[in-house]
């Protein structure tokens, strides 16, 4: 669904609401989806806001996403932010304050096929 975000955290500290307000928000497609943690052996959630293509993230991931506010169009989102390994980051904290444009998209999976 298409989202504007913003974070709500910089290098994992919280900034204030007037720097907040002065970000703008960056756009794109926010999903939801699950992976795998071989290290965890279990499934955990993350959260991704993409640009159209679908491929190109306009944001660093969240891992281990959590909604930590759900109002209307608007909810706050918190994980441990996925920085891209090749400029050497480390995870940290992060909260995306994000406000939804649109609705979901259709389900995509195939409809059950009857017993018979």
């Amino acid at each position: 669904m298409l989202a504007e975000v913003r974070p709500l955290r910089r290098q994992g500290r919280r900034l204030e609401r007037d720097q907040v307000d002065a970000m703008a928000p960056r756009r794109g497609e926010l999903s939801v989806f699950k992976r795998h943690d071989a290290w965890r052996g279990q499934w955990v959630p993350v959260a991704a806001l993409v640009q159209p293509d679908g491929s190109t993230y306009v944001l660093p991931p969240l891992d281990q996403v959590r909604i930590a506010r759900w109002h209307g169009h608007d909810l706050v989102l918190v994980g441990l932010e996925e920085p891209d390994p090749r400029e050497g980051g480390v995870r940290q904290l992060q909260s995306w304050w994000c406000r939804l444009l649109t609705g979901p998209a259709p389900h995509r999976s195939a409809r059950p096929v009857p017993n018979e």
